[in-house]
């Protein structure tokens, strides 16, 4: 996916911007100088429930705040390394400085504070905590912490995300989940050297990652659900049913949480604006636009109609 505010005048490019944001990683709160025109552009690809992107901006903040993390459905990390300017990360008190190269990961389900007193383009990689190769309990330990792109493990990262961002239409489909697995996996052992501990190494992990990556790629399949998954990755119903329990949400809740929001995104997206709500709810497996409109208001509060109006 590709957005962009180029060719919008000083007030559009503003408020597209903001919208932007919030649109293509979670709700944040941009501020942004006044009286300028405002340029960036976002180029967003997905491996299955892992997410990379490439964010070029000129100076702003971006706060993602209690009020935001409050009405949270998902929880996910992200992992910004920048490619040129300086970026400064602030989180419950800690706060990190960005060179290019250097990197830091942080918890979208506490508030934070990106700042850019200049034009930067940034690597950013979103992931759900439990695609990492790393006990929770030690996450505390290694998030907000400022990881050198000019030693060690730190080197080889924003490469790496760089590459996948500027090569990612090359790339066979079905390679999507062992990327994913691979670049997690250089981001827990960052994690490990840090703390001296071994990476943990879980099948269930990765089956878990190849379950989420078959069904990102098949959220248009209205008939999609545990039976084809389980089948498509050789295991039981109810052995997939026993990993995602892990994560506190059955297999057709996922199912239903990601189709909503690719929903949510394409309704907001300047490029389907002429696209009728039902075809968008059709395109990500609701055929029924009458359970589109429902299950979409249950989750948001308002209607695909509505909310497509509202932003």
């Amino acid at each position: 996916m590709f957005i962009s505010t180029q060719g919008l005048d000083a007030a559009s490019g503003r408020d597209t911007w903001r919208d932007l944001l919030s649109n293509a990683f979670v709700p944040m709160q941009a501020v942004l100088p006044e009286h300028e025109t405002f340029q960036g552009e976002i180029l967003e690809h997905s491996l299955g429930g892992t997410f990379i992107s490439s964010v070029s901006a000129g100076a702003h903040v971006a706060r993602r705040t209690s009020a935001h993390v409050a009405s949270a459905e998902n929880e996910y990390l992200k992992l910004s390394t920048p490619l040129t300017g300086m970026c400064r990360v602030e989180q419950e008190g800690k706060q990190v400085l960005l060179n290019p190269g250097d990197l830091t990961v942080y918890d979208t389900n506490r508030p934070f504070t990106l700042s850019f007193d200049g034009p930067s383009k940034m690597l950013v990689m979103m992931f759900p905590p439990q695609a990492l190769n790393l006990s929770r309990d030690l996450l505390p330990d290694v998030l907000l912490e400022h990881y050198s792109g000019t030693t060690g493990i730190g080197t080889l990262v924003s490469p790496l995300l760089n590459n996948l961002v500027r090569h990612f239409d090359e790339i066979d489909p079905s390679s999507n989940s062992r990327l994913a697995s691979n670049v997690l996996d250089l981001v827990a052992i960052l994690f490990a050297e840090r703390l001296q501990v071994p990476v943990m190494r879980s099948p269930n992990q990765t089956l878990i990652v190849r379950a989420h990556d078959l069904i990102e790629r098949n959220l248009d399949d209205a008939e999609l659900g545990p039976e084809l998954v389980a089948a498509t990755i050789h295991i039981s119903v109810s052995y997939l049913h026993k990993l995602f329990k892990q994560d506190g949400r059955s297999v057709s809740r996922y199912i239903l949480e990601r189709r909503l929001e690719r929903c949510r995104r394409d309704l907001v997206d300047p490029v389907h604006h002429m696209v009728p709500v039902g075809s968008i709810g059709a395109r990500w497996g609701f055929p029924d636009a009458a359970r589109f409109s429902r299950v979409f208001k249950a989750a948001y509060g308002i209607s695909p109609r509505d909310y497509r109006l509202a932003h």
